[in-house]
């Protein structure tokens, strides 16, 4: 719960004050959902949480990849 809201946040940012801006953002919205979704399903808030900021973490990177791959080919297209 305290490194991967700034390993998300590191993927779209580089500069420290926008990374920790950004972490402590995934952190308040995935701790909200993982209390709400715990509430739901009956289960312990911070395993929920925990399995919510790894599914950021995994679209996170794969939006990433997603986004790099259409910029190279946009600027092999110009």
């Amino acid at each position: 719960m305290l490194s991967l809201p700034p390993m998300i946040a590191e993927i779209f940012a580089a500069r420290f004050k926008t990374i920790m801006t950004s972490a402590v953002a995934v952190s308040a919205a995935t701790c909200a959902g993982g209390i709400i979704a715990s509430a739901y399903i009956n289960v312990p808030c911070s395993a929920v949480i925990v399995i919510l900021q790894v599914v950021v973490y995994g679209l996170s990177r794969v939006a990433a990849g997603v986004i790099a791959r259409h910029n190279k080919k946009r600027l092999a297209d110009v």
